[in-house]
């Protein structure tokens, strides 16, 4: 199948591909083949739903600088080519400045577009659902996670209640907008990659990109937060401790040492 994609690719970029200026990364999280061809372009093979989704966002938002280009793709081989980008995954000992980089977050999600579509949640997947119903099932999936453990996390659930009884406008969202997906140029955010497209409301990219990382959140004050963007303050707060706790469940497993500053975060608000 590499080699087809290969061929495919030298049409329609039309370029000659030498394999020895190939370099394969490692995807974490599925089966994926990544490579990059000349520090030029970047390739990803993906699955059929994975596939259909990411072509929608990524014609939606073509026009926003902050977002990767996508240059080309073959859904019979199942690839996606984008541009590929000079920069370094976030970390946490080399930030660029906590508000700078809240402003700039705050910037890409207040460009997102209003979407027509049957329902909320994961773009092609769970179009029949209420924006009630797709929050209530990232926080059951997360609290497989924690449940073990001796703490009360029912306020999550009380949140949920608040949030049902509103009416969210739906927009497309990235999905998995935390800083595990930002690229940096000189401590900059230049780049966001990898969306999981999710229709729903923008706060919910906004707040899940700033509890994503304990930096950002422990350096800003709720209030800040909450100020951003318009809306009814007790649907921000509500919504605001959902994505707090599906991150923090997220935090519990994949970086289990930043746990307890989560779980501090959030006892402390639902005290």
């Amino acid at each position: 199948m590499l080699d087809n994609i290969i061929n495919d690719l030298e049409v329609k970029l039309k370029i000659t591909i030498n394999k020895d200026n190939i370099v394969y990364y490692k995807d974490g999280t599925t089966d994926s083949i990544v490579f990059s061809i000349d520090n030029k372009y970047l390739v990803k093979t993906v699955d059929e739903m994975t596939m259909k989704a990411q072509l929608e966002y990524f014609k939606v938002y073509k026009k926003i600088d902050r977002i990767q280009k996508l240059i080309c793709h073959n859904k019979k081989l199942g690839y996606l080519c984008f541009e590929f980008i000079e920069g370094i995954k976030f970390k946490e000992e080399a930030y660029p400045d906590v508000m700078e980089t809240i402003e700039q977050c705050f910037g890409i999600v207040t460009n997102y577009k209003p979407y027509r579509y049957d329902g909320y949640g994961y773009l092609y997947e769970d179009h029949k659902k209420s924006w009630y119903q797709f929050l209530k099932d990232e926080v059951d999936y997360s609290y497989e996670a924690v449940k073990d453990l001796n703490y009360d996390f029912s306020s999550v659930y009380d949140d949920l209640e608040i949030i049902k009884k509103y009416d969210v406008p739906k927009y497309l969202i990235h999905g998995d907008f935390g800083v595990h997906n930002f690229l940096l140029d000189k401590d900059k955010l230049i780049r966001v990659i990898d969306p999981m497209p999710v229709v729903g409301d923008i706060l919910y990219d906004f707040y899940f990109a700033i509890f994503s990382s304990v930096k950002l959140f422990r350096n800003v004050r709720e209030t800040i937060i909450l100020d951003f963007l318009p809306g009814d303050r007790k649907y921000k707060v509500a919504l605001m401790n959902v994505v707090l706790f599906i991150r923090m469940c997220r935090c519990y497993v994949h970086h289990p040492d930043d746990f307890d500053v989560y779980l501090a975060w959030f006892l402390d608000r639902n005290d």
